[in-house]
């Protein structure tokens, strides 16, 4: 499956986790930030910052980010990298111990 065509769940993320990874993203620690820092990196090179700013700012996607600067992606691929981004995250936080269940 093309990864402009995977969902959260794709990923093995569900909805009720996919509510609080975005609430932490939007509230992040230190060393939170740096896990997302790695996550992106890892996702989506080459697009980390604009991808990090969609995940932590408000109003902050990709038509936002595009009036101000050129992104060298489609929405749809933008939001895959974002979407490949919280996986990695996510998985990032589960081995270092930060996500309870």
């Amino acid at each position: 499956m093309r990864a402009r065509d995977m969902h959260l769940s794709d990923y093995g993320i569900q909805p009720e986790d996919e509510k609080r990874l975005r609430h932490i993203c939007r509230n992040l620690t230190a060393d939170e930030a740096e896990l997302l820092r790695q996550a992106a990196k890892a996702a989506s090179y080459g697009l980390v910052d604009e991808v990090i700013r969609s995940l932590t700012e408000p109003r902050a996607g990709y038509y936002q980010q595009a009036k101000r600067k050129y992104i060298p992606v489609t929405k749809d691929d933008f939001y895959a990298h974002q979407r490949r981004t919280l996986a990695k995250f996510y998985d990032l936080l589960r081995m270092a111990g930060r996500w309870k269940e």
